[in-house]
Order: structure tokens, then sequence, then C-alpha cells
């Protein structure tokens, strides 16, 4: 029996911010990827809330 999966609301925000341009892109490699993400960066709050 397949269930149905609902997104919960902090996918459907995602899905929102995605719609109305936002996100971000990247161009390269798999490996340089990862080392964007492991990179040192300061804590950015979210701008909104997801139980809106």
């Amino acid at each position: 029996m397949n269930e149905l999966e609902i997104p919960n609301v902090e996918t459907l925000a995602a899905f929102a911010e995605l719609d109305n341009g936002g996100g971000e892109w990247f161009s390269g490699t798999t490996e340089d990827y990862i080392a964007t993400l492991l990179e040192d960066k300061p804590y950015e709050p979210l701008t909104h809330s997801c139980t809106d």
C-alpha cells in the first residue's frame, strides 16, 4: 500500500520561496559545493516564521 506524503510547513515555505525567486544557484563540482557548505559562515537567522 502506498502512503500519500504531504509536505510539512517548512517544506511548503521552501517551495514558496523558490516560486518567488528565492533560493540559491550553484554551478560547479559536487566537491566544490560540499566545500562551500563546510565553510565557516556567520549565523543568519530566518527572516520568516515557518508557523505563519
